[in-house]
């Protein structure tokens, strides 16, 4: 299945987001149509770094029926995000909790999707009159339907994940602390940071296929 166009105009525009290419947007569009043959997908942006085989970590949760993995920031009623002002499950209702108005938001550089889900967004952005930021709207949606499950990645596949637009600054921050661990994923990874991780990650996958022979 080929990439879809993402309009910007359109509610996968806002869903996707014009800073981050709309590839969020296409992700969710390309599951949607790929359910004859993928019923769950990973999506990983290009600067997240792992420190072994990308099959380690999927191999780690190719047992886990959960239809969302991934990393989530909890924003209680007194915490404020960014993109909660434009979020909204439906036309009357904003993606923060009725109960305690906290939101939780999902860290999307690495994650793993339902079609399920997949579909539950297209239904919403279409038919419910849904709106927002694919890290603000994911949550809440899943965390009104019934069926709906998310499960977090475990501290032990993470290093530093960090969420957010890279600044030109932000750009030239390594991501790793020390010491750097084993069969852990970092974002944001960049080239400006370290011409050098293409190679640095070969070298980590060399080591970990080593050590696990």
């Amino acid at each position: 299945v080929r990439q879809p166009l993402v309009v910007p105009s359109s509610p996968w525009g806002l869903f996707g987001g014009k800073f981050v290419g709309y590839s969020k947007a296409a992700f969710v569009l390309w599951l949607l149509r790929s359910h004859t043959s993928c019923h769950r997908a990973w999506q990983i942006e290009d600067d997240v770094f792992f420190t072994g085989p990308w099959s380690a970590l999927f191999n780690a949760y190719s047992a886990d029926e959960s239809h969302i993995i991934a990393s989530t920031i909890h924003h209680p009623s007194t915490s404020y995000f960014a993109h909660e002002r434009t979020c909204f499950i439906n036309i009357t209702t904003r993606c923060r909790s009725a109960e305690d108005r906290s939101l939780t938001a999902v860290v999307w550089p690495l994650l793993r999707m339902s079609h399920a889900v997949a579909s539950e967004i297209a239904r919403a952005l279409t038919t419910q009159r849904a709106k927002g930021f694919h890290e603000a709207l994911l949550a809440p949606l899943c965390e009104r339907a019934a069926w709906c499950s998310l499960s977090h990645l475990r501290p032990e596949h993470l290093g530093s994940m960090v969420a957010g637009h890279s600044s030109a600054s932000k750009r030239k921050q390594s991501p790793f602390a020390s010491p750097v661990l084993a069969r852990r994923a970092y974002h944001p990874a960049k080239c400006e940071a370290d011409p050098g991780l293409g190679e640095l990650a070969r070298t980590w996958l060399h080591l970990q296929q080593n050590s696990s022979m």
